[in-house]
């Protein structure tokens, strides 16, 4: 026995230890004592490399390879570490004797063919000998998965690829009467490069290791493995309900299982599969969350929400987490679930500005714009004491929105401004077109600084040309100033930019048209805003007072004015 302390290695012989004689049954003979040293040396060489002694360790593991020559791994891995240090001589004489120590092991014959091919760097007579030890190592171990890859690599890398199937047909007919799971396995990934367009054949040799495997878990996973990421789904299938069928504990198949029940369309089947798994190992994170992915894919929101809110309680979430999960709950338009989760959140992280600012976002669209404001004053203290490094050109943007939408206009001027310059600060202005737009739009909503509210949305415009929302805006500014020709031809081209149908850009055409005297059309495109609005009060009052008059005057004074008000919507969101 040895005894490792730091890097030093003390055999114990006799009474060389204590001074006090031991029991022989305790003596160990000269055989195991080396192994005891060489273990011991391994250990130092794995220190010595965590110090970057690299030296050091090769004279370490070459010590423990005359200690233990029949170790070919280390071989191998000292070889590669002389020839990262150039010592490229030294490596190949290492590897050439390892070899002569152990002519019956197969691996002594690769390490020393694939250390040939790997540094050959152009020399053809090191290529050479790398394919003719190789070629006498198959001639050698016939039989052997190992040396038949190895060859069979080497010919494909040079393009021979009639002499690679050569090989390969050699070593499946002596190994035909052998019943080894692991080779049948190894040679159907040989034959998956050599014969790759012979699918049967290949795929009847991992049937073949299947059923050797005889309820060997890991041969059967890999075959399903091989079924399932080259697309036979019904294969995959039936070796993973198989697999299972034997052994019901193997999660992880189940999980793969659903997987290739979805590729199959077989969507019922993959949910019970899935719902049955996470009943079987509930506090499963990655479970539960493909669980989420998928009823998000059905379309179920609320029930992905709920299985990402147990994540959250397994997992101890971090604010990232929760903001993220309120990001989901958002835009599924489960607003009052998100607003439960970022008031939980809140009490675990009050400090927090970026949960602080998610939850007014929530405000607002919940319509409670008062609170929103609030909410994002809060944030705005936050940020400012705790640097979360939010207030950003976009953090006062949507604040000057909340401050808009809660009718305190002069503040929700100020914000905007705001993100205006923050923008130009950074040398591109691209970023302050919402901004521009948004700010020139609320201008005209309340009929002031008309001039200057155009002059802002060109300039956003002029940043961002194809945007609907910005054309639309300037529509609206010509309707503000009476140019009202001008005004339709702006606003049907917003129309024809837009990507779904709008409301806003509708309502601002019908009313356009009635400016024109063009009724039916107007009352036609009033209709089509209420059909995507139909809750929306102020253009129904325009539509029924258009309607009700049997011709409009032609001379009748302009009501731009006085009722020109669109429905209130975000024009920068």
């Amino acid at each position: 026995m040895a005894i490792v302390l730091g890097v030093q290695v003390f055999p114990l012989r006799g009474e060389e230890a204590s001074g006090l004689p031991l029991p022989g049954d305790l003596r160990l003979g000269e055989a195991a004592r080396d192994k005891a040293k060489a273990l011991g040396l391994y250990y130092k060489g794995l220190m010595l490399e965590a110090a970057l002694k690299i030296p050091e360790q090769i004279a370490c593991y070459q010590e423990v390879l005359r200690l233990d020559p029949a170790n070919t791994a280390l071989a191998m891995e000292t070889a590669n570490l002389c020839a990262a240090y150039g010592r490229f001589e030294e490596a190949r004489k290492l590897l050439e004797e390892n070899l002569a120590l152990n002519p019956g092991r197969p691996r002594a014959h690769v390490n020393l063919s694939e250390f040939c091919e790997t540094y050959a760097n152009g020399d053809e007579t090191m290529a050479a000998k790398a394919l003719s030890i190789a070629e006498a190592a198959q001639r050698a171990f016939p039989t052997d998965p190992h040396v038949c890859a190895h060859l069979t690599g080497l010919l494909l890398g040079r393009g021979m690829k009639d002499e690679a199937r050569e090989t390969y047909e050699r070593t499946l007919a002596v190994a035909e009467p052998l019943d080894d799971p692991g080779l049948w396995l190894r040679l159907a990934g040989i034959a998956r490069q050599v014969v790759p367009d012979e699918r049967d054949r290949v795929n009847a040799l991992y049937f073949k290791a299947l059923d050797l495997a005889r309820g060997d878990l890991a041969i059967a996973k890999s075959v399903g493995d091989y079924f399932a990421t080259t697309r036979q789904y019904p294969e995959a299938r039936q070796t993973y309900e198989t697999i299972i069928a034997a052994h019901p504990d193997a999660l992880e198949v189940r999980e793969r299982l659903v997987h290739v029940l979805r590729s199959l369309g077989e969507d019922g089947r993959a949910l019970e599969t899935l719902e049955a798994l996470v009943a079987i190992d509930p506090v499963n994170e990655q479970t539960r969350a493909l669980l989420a992915e998928f009823y998000q894919a059905r379309g179920e929101s609320a029930k992905a929400i709920a299985e990402y809110e147990h994540i959250l309680r397994l997992k101890d979430g971090k604010v990232e987490d929760y903001d993220q999960l309120a990001e989901q709950m958002i835009g599924a338009e489960l607003f009052q679930g998100a607003e439960r989760l970022l008031a939980r959140a809140r009490l675990r992280f009050p400090t927090s500005a970026l949960l602080s600012q998610k939850l007014a976002l929530v405000y607002s669209r919940l319509d409670r714009h008062a609170e929103a404001l609030a909410q994002w004053d809060q944030t705005a203290a936050l940020a400012e004491r705790h640097g979360d490094g939010i207030l950003t050109s976009d953090f006062y943007h949507y604040y000057g929105a909340a401050a808009d939408a809660a009718k305190e206009h002069d503040r929700a001027a100020d914000y905007f401004r705001k993100a205006i310059d923050l923008v130009r600060a950074s040398g591109d202005e691209t970023g302050a077109a919402k901004s521009l737009n948004f700010l020139g739009y609320m201008w005209l909503e309340q009929n002031i600084n008309v001039e200057a509210a155009g002059e802002l949305i060109r300039r956003a415009i002029a940043l961002e040309p194809d945007a609907p929302e910005y054309i639309d805006s300037l529509g609206w500014f010509h309707f503000r100033v009476g140019r009202f020709d001008k005004a339709l031809d702006t606003l049907l081209e917003a129309e024809k930019l837009l990507e779904s149908p709008d409301p806003i850009v509708f309502d601002h055409i019908g009313q356009t048209y009635r400016e024109l005297g063009k009724r039916a059309e107007a009352v036609r495109y009033f209709h089509r805003a209420l059909e995507l609005e139909p809750g929306n009060t102020e253009i129904r009052a325009r539509l029924k007072t258009l309607e009700a008059q049997a011709a409009p005057p032609a001379d009748e004074a302009s009501p731009a004015a006085a009722d020109s008000t669109p429905p209130a919507k975000d024009k920068a969101a």
